[in-house]
């Protein structure tokens, strides 16, 4: 009776199927991840050590008649002014199809005076400034140059350049910083600087002008 159980146990094993012999992928089901990314360009100001906003810079002086006004004078001055009032823009685009900046002197910093082109300081008594890159002389004269970081200045704009380029204030957009790269740009920046030669002859009273910088991309 033994070897009759133990006979029909091998039997019964035999009988069952080896694990994986019939093992099988069914009905298979896969999963799509995709994410589109616009094309995207930003560009800030914010004073040294400030928070970045969409407000300029501010940069004012009283002087003598006969007087320059460098770029290190102003109350609110550039780089190296003992004023926070100026201002660092920093710039990106994530796109491939180049970008610019643009400047251009308007005739105020909101509506239609911000479309409208103007290259004068003008007065309260509507006596005027000139833009010109004189630094004597009896006309008074305003110009402004661009230093930047992780982007290229164009050529007579250049802050950085030796000796440094002084330009008049555009009367149309003119670009002062440009890439034709398809390599995107980051966190660029770049700082206007602003001179300003007040005559002997200049008539007294508080004289402003207004220069707009604009991002453009891509430029095609």
């Amino acid at each position: 009776m033994k070897k009759l159980a133990i006979a029909g146990a091998a039997v019964a094993l035999a009988a069952m199927p080896a694990f994986g012999a019939f093992a099988a992928d069914y009905n298979p089901i896969v999963d799509t991840v995709k994410v589109t990314i616009n094309d995207s360009c930003a560009m800030s100001a914010a004073e040294s050590g400030g928070t970045a906003s969409q407000a300029g810079g501010v940069y004012a002086k009283t002087v003598d008649a006969g007087t320059l006004i460098n770029p290190t004078d102003w109350d609110g001055g550039s780089a190296g002014g003992s004023s926070t009032l100026a201002k660092t823009y920093t710039f990106s685009c994530n796109n491939q199809g180049g970008w610019k900046v643009t400047a251009q002197g308007v005739a105020g910093t909101t509506g239609t005076q911000a479309t409208t082109a103007q290259t004068n300081m003008v007065g309260a008594n509507g006596k005027t400034i000139a833009t010109g890159t004189a630094t004597t002389g009896n006309t008074s004269q305003w110009a402004f140059n661009i230093t930047a970081t992780g982007a290229t200045v164009e050529s007579g704009y250049d802050g950085a350049a030796t000796p440094a380029a002084w330009a008049q204030i555009p009367a149309a957009a003119t670009t002062i910083i440009q890439s034709n790269n398809a390599a995107p740009v980051s966190e660029a920046t770049f700082t206007p600087s602003y001179r300003v030669w007040v005559s002997p002859t200049q008539e007294a009273d508080t004289y402003t002008g207004y220069v707009k910088y604009v991002l453009t991309a891509p430029l095609n």
